[in-house]
């Protein structure tokens, strides 16, 4: 009796251990670096990045399901990106907007929408920047301003598993940050570029 009991416990244990084995492996998604971003020298001596962006609480903003929300993206493009590298002058970032939005999509129901591939959920990013410039001895006098806008949507199919909607939510952050890289080496850099 005791060697059946113990014989249980034994099969117990190796059915706990087999399980906690075969944990599907954490989401690896790969990190936005901008190491391949070109700098540019802006005509100012100082910069000031302002978040004023405040989301994540209503039911549809998902930035924070995100490994590297846009909020945070942004703020690192732009340290790497722009350089003060003028005699004088102050430029004020402010990032008014950084949201990532998601809605559910009509899918097929029944039979048949078990043997449909289609997209269930549809995700809308949305990066809105104000760069402001002014003299240092008078700071709340603006001298220059402009606006940076971008938006990209992405959808994501009904049977997406955790994984393939990090991926998603990667390559979503990945395209937003490129329009906005654009931005910044065509706008950006010929209001405020440092002339050679």
């Amino acid at each position: 009796m005791r060697n059946l009991k113990s014989l249980a416990l034994c099969v117990a244990a190796a059915m706990l251990l087999a399980a906690c084995t075969d944990a599907p492996p954490q989401s690896q998604v790969p990190r936005l670096t901008f190491d391949q971003i070109k700098p540019i020298p802006l005509n100012v001596s100082k910069i000031e990045i302002i978040d004023r962006f405040r989301g994540g609480n209503a039911p549809n903003h998902v930035e924070l399901l995100m490994k590297q929300p846009p909020e945070q993206a942004v703020q690192e493009l732009l340290k790497k990106e722009l350089v003060a590298a003028g005699p004088s002058k102050i430029m004020r970032i402010y990032i008014d907007d950084a949201s990532v939005t998601g809605e559910k999509l009509s899918v097929t129901k029944g039979v048949t929408g078990m043997f449909t591939s289609e997209p269930g959920e549809r995700y809308h990013a949305v990066i809105d920047i104000k760069f402001e410039v002014a003299e240092l001895d008078a700071p709340d006098i603006v001298t220059h301003h402009a606006n940076v806008h971008a938006d990209r949507t992405k959808e994501v199919m009904k049977d997406a598993t955790l994984a393939e909607r990090d991926m998603a939510f990667f390559h979503l952050d990945e395209a937003l940050m490129e329009d906005v890289d654009n931005e910044l080496q065509t706008q950006i850099k010929t209001i405020f570029g440092l002339n050679p």
